[in-house]
């Protein structure tokens, strides 16, 4: 039902549940709605008595009109949903709750012009079930922000996004040019739009695709991690401070990619699509191994003086097309592919054993990795991080001919991919796992 407001009324220590407010309402202190409540004209901090005021939601808030601060603080709590049709402007929103999920959603001419946060030190999830654009900073703490499909993502000229992550399902992210940007984030399945800037560490799971320009934000440098494919249609390029890029999946470049470094480092073979050139000057391949001599062949053939741990380009062409691989004390870890369009990394597994990719993928808590194996032997299966840290030891010892099916249910691992990695039988061959949280 309606609840009518005239001007000079206002609430206070009151528990409202599933209503409509009518008119100038006004909140005070320790005012709570339930269930429900919509604002139908104007919902703002009183000023009598002084001091300011707060509310919390501990339902779905559905904004038809305008919420905001006059005078005073005005505290801003949400343990459910909101639904903005309207203009909020209050001097921050915090969603609540130990493992809550909020959802929000915005009409195309909604104003969220507010900082929102989730609370630091609690992981929750905020849910964008429609396209969102904040005005202001968004701080997820140590939660996560989750695009439903549809569901674009943007930040105005004062607005940037601070830690946490996203899930952002193939959805656009872009950002005002002279934004804050994205900064300590990790976000899967990343589409960056028209322009994006980020700062500080980065980093992107799943495949990624920069479709516009991906830049430094004005604040710092850019330090960007890529686990999956990277692909760039667009352009990925320095801002007022240098874009870096430590690359541990493939690069797809059908764009133009100037930025200052790229590193290719990781215990798989990787690929590269230099599509029609890269002019990064600092485009580096790494060893990815501790040695006390490396030697670099391109094709089988030895490069005359590159006896280092890294292998520099100054840029990467047609000129550079070839299979690239370090020898570390006589062995062979790893291959690069540099080639015009990007191709697959799977290497064919030889008999007497194979390796199939595990079931489900991405998967969370748990996943099934089968091997075969062609006569008895010693087998070894070992989960690795992109670092080559070990992360479990599944497999160790004798197992008989056959196919055989090992559960991995990782504990207390992050999200993010993961090499895992068969010896047996002279067979070495490794393939890559996404654990989602």
């Amino acid at each position: 039902n309606e609840i009518r407001f005239e001007e000079g009324s206002y609430l206070i220590r009151s528990t409202i549940d599933d209503g409509v407010l009518v008119g100038p309402a006004k909140a005070s202190f320790d005012v709570r709605f339930t269930t429900r409540v919509e604002v139908r004209d104007r919902l703002e901090n009183a000023a009598v008595p002084p001091g300011g005021g707060g509310v919390t939601i501990e339902g779905v808030l559905v904004n038809n009109g305008i919420v905001q601060n006059v005078d005073f603080e005005f505290f801003f709590e949400v343990l459910g949903d909101v639904e903005n049709n309207g203009i909020i402007a209050v001097p921050s929103v915090e969603f609540l709750g130990v493992g809550a999920e909020h959802r929000l959603s915005m009409s195309p001419d909604s104003i969220l012009d507010s900082p929102v946060f989730l609370s630091e030190f609690e992981a929750a999830t905020l849910i964008a079930a429609t396209p969102v654009t904040f005005t202001e900073a968004l701080d997820l703490g140590v939660g996560t922000l989750a695009l439903e499909p549809g569901a674009s993502l943007h930040f105005g000229m004062q607005s940037g996004l601070d830690a946490g992550s996203v899930q952002a399902n193939g959805n656009v992210i872009t950002t005002e040019a002279g934004s804050d940007g994205l900064s300590d984030v990790t976000i899967d399945q990343a589409v960056f739009g028209d322009h994006a800037a980020v700062h500080g560490d980065v980093l992107l799971t799943g495949e990624a695709t920069v479709l516009g320009t991906l830049t430094s934000s004005p604040l710092a440098a850019a330090d960007i991690t890529t686990e999956g494919h990277l692909r760039v249609e667009g352009t990925v390029t320095d801002g007022d401070h240098p874009v870096r890029i430590l690359v541990l999946g493939d690069v797809e470049n059908l764009g133009v990619m100037d930025n200052a470094r790229v590193v290719l480092n990781a215990i798989v073979d990787q690929s590269v699509g230099v599509g029609p050139g890269i002019a990064v000057p600092e485009f580096i391949l790494e060893s990815h191994v501790a040695a006390s001599d490396y030697l670099w062949f391109r094709d089988g053939v030895a490069i005359p003086g590159e006896t280092g741990p890294s292998l520099t380009f100054d840029t990467l062409g047609a000129d550079d097309l070839g299979v690239y691989h370090c020898d570390t004390d006589g062995n062979v870890l790893r291959r690069i592919y540099v080639a015009e369009t990007l191709g697959t990394t799977d290497v064919p597994v030889p008999a007497p054993a194979a390796l199939e990719q595990n079931h489900p993928n991405p998967f969370n808590p748990a996943t099934d990795i089968a091997f075969t194996l062609d006569r008895p032997g010693a087998v070894s299966l070992v989960v690795y991080d992109l670092t080559g840290r070990e992360v479990d030891r599944l497999v160790s010892g004798e197992r008989g001919a056959g196919r055989h099916v090992v559960t991995w249910q990782p504990r207390g691992a992050a999200s993010g991919t993961y090499v895992y990695r068969l010896r047996a039988e002279g067979v070495d061959v490794s393939r890559k796992c996404s654990l989602l949280k």
